[in-house]
């Protein structure tokens, strides 16, 4: 792939020029303000690992043939109830300061979003920049409640100990209490080639608590490099011990679904995510099948989505739409047919 993004600037990937690497993560790094005992490519291993590099796009100076910016594509599936869609995860969206404010990552975001739109029924991006990403499309939705601010609470906490190796038996457990912790929300899919991912992502440190049967009954990943500094982002437990083990956890910076409010009153409320419509095809059926075939998407324009809900006709804007389904502060009738949203910090990008 090589295109020209305008007169000076070629459009190309990390799988057609490996040999730019290390190049791009410096700026990545540097653009992120990166200490040097962190690595963006360790945080991120799923967006920037080799197998994704003909989704990491590069713009390269006609001049010199250094690395002007870079866009990271990860495609994954979004679930829920069973039925799943595709989803773009955009990071590492990054360019060099001697060409800002010309326009250029205007036209780079634009192309690259371009070239996965038709396959995909939603982008998701992580980011304070939301006032930048709301030009193009994207906006705040998710809620996420974390429990306390980070602190010096002795860690880890009773009955949990950091494990580096797991046996196939404890991954096993682990996966089991994955899915029976998860599958009551609209999240990330996560396949075998997803967790051997996640368990490349060596800056996040998991921690287990076992029963007397010496077997895993609850899990939660902690930090994350660079990013999650002190937080539990992922947390996975047996069910009949779910709450209490959420409560034995409530004192540390723990990040939990928004359906956990009422529970946690006084948590702080964040959001999950900057949110993009991909294709309106795929993003209609989507949500059709979100909310048991209640929710029939008419028409979607570059600024509202018309759809039908019990018998009557609505318009909403793209971020009224997206925060009424996903959250924060979903509507009422809404939350009664679909399952809430819920995304892990590590399967963010």
């Amino acid at each position: 792939m090589q295109n020209d993004i305008c007169e000076d600037i070629i459009l190309t990937t990390l799988k057609d020029h490996p040999e730019k690497y290390q190049e791009t993560i410096s700026l990545i790094e540097k653009s992120f303000n990166y200490l040097a005992d962190h690595k963006f490519d360790v945080d991120f291993y799923p967006l920037m690992n080799k197998k994704n590099h003909h989704h990491n796009y590069l713009l390269l100076s006609k001049v010199d043939e250094s690395v002007v910016g870079h866009i990271g594509v990860n495609l994954r599936q979004f679930q829920s109830r069973g039925n799943s869609t595709m989803t773009g995860l955009v990071g590492g969206v990054v360019l060099r300061e001697d060409f800002q404010r010309k326009g250029i990552m205007n036209l780079f975001l634009k192309k690259v979003l371009s070239l996965h739109h038709n396959n995909v029924s939603l982008f998701l991006l992580w980011s304070d920049l939301d006032k930048f990403y709301k030009k193009f499309n994207f906006h705040q939705a998710g809620g996420i409640i974390q429990t306390s601010q980070p602190n010096n609470n002795i860690f880890p906490p009773l009955d949990y100990h950091h494990k580096s190796q797991l046996s196939k038996t404890e991954l096993l457990q682990i996966k089991k209490i994955y899915n029976l912790s998860f599958n009551n929300f609209t999240t990330l899919k996560r396949g075998e080639k997803d967790w051997q991912n996640i368990f490349n992502i060596t800056s996040s440190k998991l921690y287990i608590k076992k029963n007397n049967e010496n077997e895993i009954s609850a899990y939660f990943f902690y930090e994350k490099g660079h990013d999650f500094k002190n937080i539990i982002h992922e947390f996975g437990s047996l069910k009949k011990d779910y709450l209490p083990n959420i409560k034995e956890l409530a004192n540390y910076c723990l990040w939990l679904p928004e359906s956990q409010d009422l529970n946690y009153p006084t948590g702080t409320h964040f959001y999950g995510g900057l949110f993009k419509v991909g294709s309106s095809y795929l993003f209609s059926e989507f949500i059709h099948n979100w909310s048991q075939n209640k929710i029939a998407i008419i028409d979607i324009s570059p600024d509202f989505i018309i759809f039908n809900f019990s018998g009557s006709e609505y318009t909403m804007t793209h971020a009224n739409f997206l925060e009424s389904i996903f959250g924060p502060n979903s509507i009422k009738e809404f939350k009664l047919l679909g399952l809430p949203l819920y995304i892990s910090g590590l399967d963010s990008v």
